[in-house]
């Protein structure tokens, strides 16, 4: 399941929260593309989202990976075997045992011996996090040799040797080995394992601000796709305002008001206007085709024609922003501590450190100071019901056992280029934090400073553009008076088209400005982990 996003986004300038949905299907029932759908189908299937899912679940199963190093483990283990020890007639060893009596000399002999040995063990054993090694274990052992005798002519049954019983023996062990310069604070494991956290953490900021990034990325496209298409349909429209007048000009020559030089500019006009529907056409599709790209969809059905809801009336009194004067160092302080790219560059720089960390202590000697203690015991028995038991017969003690071992690599040369490249890293990573840092305070007062400005264009635009609506009404009444020519029409046609185009790009200035103000305070989108 993929974690829960909720957006903090603007609309009527007006913060509301939504959650992303993950099915597509009810883009296709609207009839048209607005650009909260736009960001939902973005956040599912966008590439350098989904990229930087894959890193995130990376890291997780690396912290996993790592963790497994204190995994308790446990073993078992078993073994037989059966060897014959053949012996030659002239070997002094073939005679075991020679004695005389009054019936006269008897001797006993012995060409082969079969020795049959069984072995097992069943051990526990785990790495602690401050680099202890432990391993506790009962092994036991059976060990019994069968000599094949032979007795010269006449030996007495009462001296015949007795087969050999099984010899079974088990031992309890206890060992531990401690790296002496490595260990603790310095263990390697808890540092290595303290690192995956932080890449874990790391990923999670990355993922966050490349969704933050993302959802301005694709309001700035899906944005031109809406210009682009308002365009197009402005075009569009005066081509059939302009079939009409060509219709009407019939009349207005008869009563005077229009020559048939004004019907054949009016048809030159017609022509130059199809133009620019083709190539406004063409850049609908370009644009189209980018805000395609930006979503991660190949589908063209799922991206509708855009609505003109995507910009409801706008009162900017509404929202209050900081201006460049109230941004002070807390204010920048608090930012530091909660954007989402700084945050990464924090617990990479935390990872960095952990593995500095970890190249220095890797550099010094391996001095690993190992203790056992165990008992054994012993039972002298045929039965393997006994082997099992063994370790608890006949203990006279306890078993004790130390190592002091030190090795070190002379020069040292591998181990210590290592140490210098996780510290031409960790300060790399260190000036980077510093870069961003300074950088943010400009980021937030230069934008807070476009949102001024934005902000008074759009008090202007609907007054502005209604103007000019009354203006082009009159202009094109003042043309069937025959008061103006086809040239000052077609002018007051493209002053208005361009007039309209100009209200949105007011709105759509005002709204990416509040995107990049969200983003750079550290407010633009959260995710809700579940």
């Amino acid at each position: 399941m993929l974690p829960r996003l909720s957006l903090f986004f603007v609309f009527s300038v007006v913060l509301s929260q939504f959650a992303f949905s993950e099915n597509s299907e009810n883009i296709k029932s609207t009839e048209s593309f607005s650009l909260e759908q736009a960001i939902n189908l973005a956040v599912q299937n966008n590439y350098e989202i989904k990229k930087q899912r894959y890193a995130l679940a990376a890291a997780q199963a690396q912290y996993r990976q790592v963790k497994g190093q204190l995994d308790l483990e446990v073993g078992a283990e078993a073994g037989y075997s059966l060897k014959q020890n053949p012996v030659d007639e002239n070997d002094p060893d073939y005679t075991v045992d020679s004695f005389s009596t009054k019936e006269g000399i008897f001797s006993v002999y012995s060409d082969n011996t079969l020795s049959e040995q069984t072995s097992g063990s069943v051990f526990i054993q785990k790495l602690f996090g401050f680099g202890l090694k432990s391993r506790l274990s009962y092994s036991i052992s059976r060990q019994k040799d069968t000599p094949d005798y032979a007795y010269s002519a006449g030996f007495p049954e009462s001296e015949k040797l007795k087969e050999p019983q099984a010899r079974n023996y088990g031992t309890v062990s206890l060992e531990l080995s401690l790296p002496l310069f490595k260990s603790f604070n310095d263990s390697i494991a808890s540092l290595q394992l303290e690192s995956a956290k932080s890449y874990i953490d790391q990923m999670n900021a990355q993922l966050e601000d490349s969704i933050s990034r993302t959802v301005i990325d694709v309001s700035q496209k899906y944005y031109n796709y809406f210009l682009a298409y308002n365009y197009l349909e402005l075009i569009s429209l005066l081509q059939k305002k302009i079939v009409e007048r060509n219709k009407n000009m019939d009349s207005l020559i008869r009563v005077g008001v229009r020559s048939k030089n004004d019907l054949l500019a009016m048809q030159v006009n017609a022509k130059e206007n199809q133009r620019k529907i083709e190539t406004a056409l063409a850049e609908f599709y370009d644009a189209k085709t980018e805000l395609m790209i930006a979503l991660g969809v190949t589908d063209p059905d799922l991206v509708l024609p855009p609505g003109k809801d995507s910009f409801p009336k706008i009162n900017v009194e509404e929202i209050k922003f900081l201006d460049e004067n109230g941004i002070d160092q807390k204010f920048i302080e608090n930012v530091i501590q909660n954007r989402n790219d700084i945050i990464s560059l924090k617990k990479n720089i935390e990872s960095a450190e952990k593995k500095l960390r970890i190249a220095k202590v890797d550099s010094r000697p391996d001095a690993n100071l190992g203790f056992g203690i165990g008992a054994t015991g012993t039972e002298y028995s045929n039965s393997y019901g006994k082997l099992a038991g063994a370790g608890t017969q006949n203990i006279h003690g306890i078993d004790i056992s130390g190592k002091l071992s030190v090795t070190a690599k002379l020069g040292n040369n591998s181990k210590k280029g290592a140490e210098e490249q996780a510290l031409a890293e960790y300060n790399s990573l260190l000036a980077e934090y510093e870069n961003a840092v300074c950088a943010i305070e400009v980021q937030v007062k230069n934008i807070a400073g476009k949102i001024a400005v934005y902000k008074n264009s759009v008090k202007n635009a609907d007054e502005v553009l209604d103007l000019q609506k009354i203006l082009y009404e009159n202009e094109q009444k003042r043309f069937n008076a025959g008061l103006i020519t086809v040239d000052n029409l077609l002018s007051q046609d493209e002053k208005y088209i361009s007039a309209e185009n100009s209200y949105y790009k007011v709105l759509i200035n005002y709204l990416l400005a509040v995107l990049e103000y969200k983003y750079y305070t550290a407010d633009l989108i959260y995710i809700e982990k579940y």
